[in-house]
């Protein structure tokens, strides 16, 4: 009998119509056998999602000083959540943006970086939040 759905990445898209969190799980039976992999769904976040919502909030706040013109509008485009062995790893993409024309110099750049415990303690919890959003969905 299969019991636990364990979520083992997450993807969220800024999208026209609103946040877009793509996700994959693993379905693991009683005896700790991983009985499938990589299952995936989506949802588009709605204002009714708000512990969904508040999560994504915190964690682009946060992620924004990490990108270059983090605070440029459209500079960030989306961002993929992971558990590795060192911790939360969290993998963003971004355009790069002329502040002074707003030009796109380049397109779909990649960042990665580890949450660390005592450093990101907010991020964490953000995400162990919508990690936990989504269990309670699948």
């Amino acid at each position: 009998m299969d019991v636990v759905k364990k979520i083992t990445s997450i993807t969220v898209l800024h999208t026209s119509v609103g946040d877009k969190v793509l996700h994959k799980h693993a379905i693991i039976s009683t005896t700790g056998d991983v009985t499938r992999r990589n299952v995936t769904g989506s949802f588009t976040v709605t204002k009714a999602m708000t512990r969904a919502a508040t999560a994504i909030a915190a964690l682009e706040r946060y992620l924004a000083d990490k990108v270059p013109q983090g605070d440029t509008a459209g500079a960030m485009k989306s961002f993929s959540i992971f558990q590795a062995a060192e911790g939360e790893t969290v993998t963003i993409t971004y355009d790069e943006i002329d502040t002074t024309t707003g030009a796109t110099i380049s397109r779909n750049n990649q960042k990665t970086l580890v949450l660390v415990e005592g450093a990101a303690d907010n991020e964490i919890a953000a995400v162990n939040a919508l990690r936990d959003f989504l269990t309670e969905r699948l």
